[in-house]
């Protein structure tokens, strides 16, 4: 049954606007929905290679475990097979936005497998169009759907903070491989050799010399050994073979099992040709789909993957030909056991293009840019992205790069450049694009920073809302926990037992310090730091006290 259509065109269609409406996530086993390779599967109606300048109406609703309704957007990864042109792939909703409004995927040679995850509203009759400036085979993945809601428990998007590393691992760095602590369990007398004794300390190396083999601190384990011997890392330790698989460990905020995680996924040092797969742990089988394609050994490629964590909070990462590999998390969506609240929810619009730094009346620095260049991108009230968004679904591109290096994406002061990458450049005049789902500073500005320099754009698809727009409040959430009998046995906590206050460095003691901290006005401070006055808001009733006498502050 033929569930696309092919269209031959040159133009554009009309331009309408999408209806926006907040919808939760609902993921699905991952599933091939398009491959135009003769012969391929799924049967999509669609056979043989695309001619340039032609377009695909793509069925997504009813198929791949997404409902015939109720459908907001869907996540897809959209592959190029064997580009017979060099050019743009443009995805979006059918019968809505202009060709040539925003781009996806850029072809840079003739045969090039490139892939790029899509985030992308659903037009007219449920389906989706893809828009071929050069020409090839395409192949599409889905990997979820939005589905309107008002509020939800599961399905929402938790940005993970920028402040810290959100590098969940890195196969070249052993010290950034999660792995399990076995403890003091060898002696030197357990190894044939320095090299076996070497690997096994390196292995367990991010919890400290676990079994005391480096009896002399010098970094080398087991000098006795015979073998010739170094202080760093074997640099294949993780690499992952042809074949390979990593089990991953996720969790959201809070603790609990996320329903999917958002990750930037980068291969490098790649051993060969073929494709990288990141799959709910148990939930698809190996090349059932696929989310990074490898042209050639020693390439670097990176692409974002929103997929469902799996039952026991894994997921797994599959390569065909072997590499090192590097995850970096964007964020998770809520699990069923999270309280229900409308932050997270994800609106789609009509794709546009938020920056290009190639026309001056769409940037604020004119490009190429330089080598390490910032620029902060408006988002708020742009493309109906409002203020008070707390993140927006992009994709970003750098295009004729200045040499090998990164591009990083970012809330607005809310992250140390170079802490993680979203786009990865090899050489120079490259063009590379990937999605990023990124939080927004207070004002509603993302930070591009341009390590590798180049110029930059990033088309916005969607945004996901922010407490401003919360129902969830410290009341409600509180209301959710269960309550017991106070314990009034002899262990039982009696405040009179804790008098004194902890005396800090500035000679105030910690009650007057969260005083200070805590109050929504600025504190009056007098004598001997203490506080006179202020505003304190109680966040489980609403209450708000000006005295300090009438507040408690305990120890928890």
């Amino acid at each position: 049954m033929a569930s696309a259509s092919f269209i031959a065109v040159g133009t554009s269609q009309a331009a309408f606007a999408t209806t926006a409406s907040a919808s939760r996530l609902v993921t699905v086993t991952p599933a091939r929905i398009l491959d135009s390779r003769p012969g391929a599967v799924p049967d999509d109606g669609v056979n043989g290679v695309i001619p340039p300048a032609g377009l695909i109406n793509l069925q997504v609703t009813g198929r791949g475990g997404v409902p015939a309704s109720g459908v907001t957007a869907v996540v897809l990864n959209v592959t190029v097979i064997e580009a017979t042109g060099v050019g743009f792939v443009q995805v979006f909703p059918t019968g809505v936005g202009t060709i040539g409004s925003s781009s996806n995927l850029n072809i840079e040679y003739v045969g090039q497998i490139i892939p790029n995850q899509v985030t992308v509203p659903v037009g007219n009759n449920g389906q989706v169009s893809i828009y071929m400036q050069g020409g090839g085979d395409i192949a599409a993945d889905v990997f979820g759907y939005f589905t309107p809601a008002t509020s939800a428990t599961a399905g929402r998007f938790q940005p993970a903070s920028t402040t810290v590393s959100n590098r969940a691992l890195d196969t070249r760095d052993p010290l950034l491989v999660p792995v399990a602590n076995p403890g003091d369990v060898k002696n030197c007398g357990d190894f044939a050799t320095w090299d076996a004794a070497w690997r096994w300390f390196w292995t367990y190396k991010r919890y400290g010399d676990i079994a005391k083999l480096d009896g002399d601190g010098d970094g080398i384990p087991c000098n006795s050994l015979p073998g010739t011997k170094t202080a760093s890392p074997p640099a294949d330790l993780f690499k992952l073979a042809a074949g390979g698989v990593f089990t991953l460990g996720i969790t959201q905020p809070g603790g609990g099992i996320p329903s999917a995680v958002v990750a930037n996924v980068t291969v490098t040092d790649a051993t060969a040709p073929g494709f990288w797969q990141v799959l709910p742990t148990g939930g698809a089988a190996y090349g059932s789909s696929s989310n990074l394609n490898i042209n050639a050994a020693g390439q670097t490629a990176s692409n974002q993957v929103v997929v469902p964590v799996a039952a026991d909070g894994t997921i797994t990462i599959y390569t065909q030909t072997g590499g090192h590999v590097i995850v970096d998390i964007a964020g998770t969506f809520t699990g069923a056991t999270s309280p229900s609240s409308s932050v997270g929810l994800f609106t789609p619009v009509t794709p546009n293009r938020l920056v290009d730094t190639r026309d001056p009346s769409n940037t604020p620095s004119v490009g190429p840019l330089p080598r390490t260049t910032i620029i902060n991108v408006n988002t708020a009230g742009r493309f109906g992205v409002p203020a008070g968004a707390a993140a927006v679904a992009l994709n970003a591109t750098i295009t004729d790069s200045l040499g090998a290096g990164f591009v990083q994406l970012y809330p607005t002061g809310g992250a140390t450049p170079g802490s993680t990458s979203n786009l990865n450049t090899a050489s120079a005049g490259q063009t590379i694009p990937n999605a990023a789902y990124t939080s927004l500073d207070s004002s509603g500005r993302v930070s591009m920073y341009v390590q590798a320099g180049g110029n930059v754009l990033a088309d916005v698809a969607g945004w996901f809302s922010g407490t401003g727009s919360s129902d969830i409040t410290a009341a409600s959430v509180l209301a959710t926990i269960p309550t017991v009998e106070e314990y009034t046995g002899p262990l039982a906590y009696d405040r009179d037992l804790f008098t004194h206050w902890t005396t800090q460095p500035d000679g105030c003691t910690t009650r007057e310090r969260v005083l200070i901290r805590d109050s929504t006005t600025p504190a009056v401070v007098g004598t001997g730091c203490a506080v006179t006055s202020g505003t304190w808001l109680s966040p489980y009733d609403g209450a708000t006290w000006t005295t300090p006498a009438n507040i408690d502050i305990d120890h928890v």
